[in-house]
């Protein structure tokens, strides 16, 4: 029999996993971290974070390095497969839930499972609980489980209705879902006290969970980027990128800080979405053009931002003489890591899922590095006999790597800038598409004045 309410106990070493997954993932991983809305958490009762999941378990950790609670994680029964895995889960305060897919019979055990979640609620610790309860790899909620709005108005009848309970709507949005230095956003929403709804609760308990449970919904809805997951939602998704410079330029948003850039892209869905609306036959000429787009941008393997820079042969060669200043450095930190880093590799290629991929990029690297870094200065070094030198490898090894991984985008950056350069007609027929679905967007947002079709998000 494992006993769940270990869970809740205090243990120095998860405490030191925890600033460790901190620092790689404000310092390492990602390039840019920003926090918002972290005043909704510091009111005063219990909490249930509840965000969307649109990546692996990389959401975990977003929300666990940036929320300042002792949190306890409720995730999806599947994962406890065996006594072992179990008893690791639980050191890293993991509770099963069941949904309907698992079974009637297994949905009934969230009864225990509950308790165990309202006991770490009584013990001061808030719940992260994903109410989609699995991750979508788009940019699109999907409708919520009734899991979270359950446990809340357990833990409220257990004391009474006198306690507050609250539901966090959280929202993660990523610039990147599977590269590592991208950038994120975390946001913490208003939240919702469960005791508003007590009333009903007490004479209609299926009603009250649903209207939370729709609530919570809306909340997120409004600040997630939600793109309909339709034919269109490639062509769409695709557009967020395409067309957020033009964007940027008229809201004045300038995109290197996250939270323009996030933005822009609510801006642009929005737009799309009220054009598909309105103008159905325009908003389908549109997307046929960015979908053309899209397909040929993919078999040319450029990315857009390439293919909108307008770097001239001199330009190019003075960014090449660069590289090849970077070069030695990257091939030495190359050689330096590359084990740690293809053993990382290695391991993701085992997960079907393009977002289990990711999260395992993002945490085997995080553990084979440092033992890597150990290794060598333990065995490889033991000829080097001056101190510092050791000691300051073992202190910047972090930025050495984050420096390998930036090089390398950086070194592929201009090999493509290169293709596009040698191959200039085929590239400048894709720029002139590019400006024809750029300058076809913004005559349609100019119409906003004039007919009243689009408002801002």
């Amino acid at each position: 029999m494992v006993d769940f309410e270990k869970i809740t106990h205090k243990c120095w070493f998860y405490l030191v996993l925890i600033i460790w997954f901190k620092f790689w993932h404000r310092i390492i991983h990602f390039r840019q971290v920003k926090v918002v809305g972290q005043d909704n958490l510091r009111i005063s009762g219990a909490k249930i974070i509840s965000p969307n999941h649109p990546n692996s378990f990389i959401d975990d950790i977003s929300v666990l390095t940036t929320n300042g609670q002792n949190t306890v994680i409720v995730g999806h029964a599947g994962l406890f497969k065996n006594r072992l895995i179990t008893r690791f889960l639980i050191f890293f305060r993991l509770l099963p839930a069941f949904r309907r897919e698992d079974g009637l019979n297994n949905v009934c055990k969230n009864h225990e499972s509950f308790a165990h979640a309202v006991y770490a609620m009584d013990r001061g610790f808030s719940l992260l609980i994903f109410p989609e309860a699995r991750h979508t790899g788009l940019n699109s909620l999907l409708p919520l489980r009734k899991g979270a709005v359950r446990i809340a108005f357990q833990y409220a009848q257990k004391h009474g209705f006198k306690e507050p309970v609250y539901l966090v709507p959280t929202m993660l949005y990523y610039t990147d879902f599977f590269r590592p230095r991208a950038r994120i956003l975390i946001k913490y929403g208003k939240p919702i006290n469960v005791l508003d709804y007590i009333e009903l609760y007490q004479k209609m308990p299926s009603r009250a969970i649903a209207l939370v449970r729709d609530e919570l919904e809306s909340r997120l809805r409004a600040q997630v980027v939600d793109i309909d997951r339709g034919p269109d939602y490639q062509a769409v998704n695709f557009a967020r990128n395409l067309l957020d410079g033009k964007v940027s330029e008229i809201l004045g948003k300038p995109l290197k800080d996250v939270e323009n850039k996030y933005e822009v892209d609510k801006y642009i869905v929005s737009q799309m979405n009220r054009l598909n609306e309105a103008l159905p036959g325009q908003y389908q000429s549109l997307v046929r053009k960015i979908e053309s787009y899209r397909i040929k941008l993919q078999h040319s393997r450029v990315p857009d931002e390439l293919v909108e820079k307008d770097v001239g042969f001199w330009r190019l060669t003075a960014r090449t003489l660069g590289g090849f200043i970077i070069l030695p450095l990257y091939l030495v930190l190359l050689v330096n890591f590359s084990l740690p880093y293809l053993l990382s590799g290695f391991i993701a290629a085992f997960f079907p899922d393009n977002q289990d991929k990711a999260s395992v990029r993002f945490v085997a690297p995080m553990v084979f590095v440092p033992l890597w870094v150990v290794y060598e200065v333990y065995f490889f070094w033991k000829k080097v006999n001056v101190l510092i030198i050791k000691v300051l490898y073992i202190i910047f090894w972090p930025i050495l790597y984050a420096v390998f991984l930036d090089s390398g985008a950086w070194l592929g950056q201009t090999y493509r800038l290169w293709k596009v350069y040698l191959h200039g007609e085929r590239f400048k027929l894709l720029k002139i598409l590019r400006n024809q679905i750029i300058q076809q967007f913004s005559q349609l947002l100019h119409r906003e004045s004039e007919e009243k079709i689009f408002v801002d998000c």
